[in-house]
């Protein structure tokens, strides 16, 4: 619908304005998908577009399921996550899939490879920061992985005979505590980013539009 949209756009506008768990760990280098630079350019309104890959597809649809099977595996009543801010630093924000009272869940749909040698750094440090932000004990990583071929799962199936599909594929869980010294490395990564991010809004670009030369063979703009 048309309020949806405006929801989302609400939601992509607001995450450019600060640091999210996807953004982490791309600012401490250690996502292998994006680079620093691109991230900047995505904050600034320049980045490529998103494409979905058949992980996010899949994993957008699984996500109620999974969800449900881990709260029912773990007696534990859970919630859809909401967009937060930490009350450290209004700056510190995401999106966390799934809230408790004392912990959260994050979902994951990926290629089997990319766990080859554990958990990928920068899904370990998108729990850590959701961690801190919604000041959580800690937080749960359930990773659900699939095929790179999309010819390999049919996609047109119910999203409960997609989840028994991918309930039989490689499986991963892991838990991750807060660790203090640790988040003050993210924090400190953040604020080093926010501060050029601020920079380049506010001092770089103004600047260079101010002495930007005037083109003589410029069409004027007909109203």
């Amino acid at each position: 619908s048309h309020q949806a949209w405006l929801s989302h756009q609400a939601w992509l506008n607001a995450r450019k304005l600060g640091v999210t768990g996807t953004d982490i760990g791309i600012i401490m280098g250690v996502n292998p998908y994006k680079k620093r630079k691109a991230l900047l350019e995505e904050k600034l309104g320049q980045g490529k577009p998103f494409y979905e890959s058949l992980a996010v597809v899949v994993g957008r649809r699984l996500e109620p399921l999974v969800a449900s099977a881990w709260s029912a595996r773990n007696q534990e009543l859970i919630t859809n996550g909401s967009f937060t801010k930490s009350p450290r630093n209004p700056r510190y924000i995401g999106t966390p899939d799934f809230l408790t009272p004392h912990r959260g869940l994050e979902i994951k749909t990926a290629g089997a490879h990319i766990f080859a040698s554990g958990c990928p750094k920068h899904y370990e440090l998108q729990c850590r920061w959701y961690a801190m932000i919604t000041e959580r004990e800690c937080w749960d990583l359930s990773c659900c992985m699939v095929p790179k071929d999309r010819k390999l799962i049919d996609l047109n199936q119910t999203d409960e005979a997609l989840y028994e599909w991918v309930k039989v594929q490689p499986h991963q869980e892991y838990q991750f505590k807060r660790i203090e010294s640790q988040e003050q490395e993210m924090m400190d990564a953040a604020d080093e980013f926010i501060k050029e991010f601020i920079i380049i809004c506010f001092y770089i670009i103004p600047y260079k539009w101010m002495f930007k030369p005037f083109n003589l063979n410029q069409q004027p703009i007909r109203v």
